[in-house]
């Protein structure tokens, strides 16, 4: 559950979570798409490989745009599943590494 960037209202159940391990470290992140006012917050966790785990929620995201976000993260069977190396998880976190 996370909280709308825009309007503050309760978002239950994410869109999407989409994870991967780039050079030792893991990344996930979860879209929520808020009922109310129709703009996406991701929520973005970062564990290093010899540091602690970050999170940041990020937004408002437009809705264009994290249609498209979601849409390329459910083109994977396991978005979940960290060390996947299908198109859409290269493309997904393309420059990240």
């Amino acid at each position: 559950m996370a909280d709308c960037t825009k309007c503050g209202a309760k978002v239950s159940g994410s869109e999407v979570c989409i994870s991967a391990e780039l050079s030792g470290d893991e990344y996930t992140e979860c879209w929520y798409l808020c009922g109310k006012c129709h703009v996406y917050s991701v929520e973005s966790f970062t564990e290093q490989f010899a540091g602690d785990e970050k999170s940041r929620v990020e937004g408002p995201i437009p809705k264009e745009e994290g249609d498209r976000k979601v849409a390329l993260a459910k083109q994977c069977d396991t978005p979940r599943e960290k060390k996947c190396d299908c198109p859409a998880h290269k493309k997904y976190f393309e420059g990240m590494s």
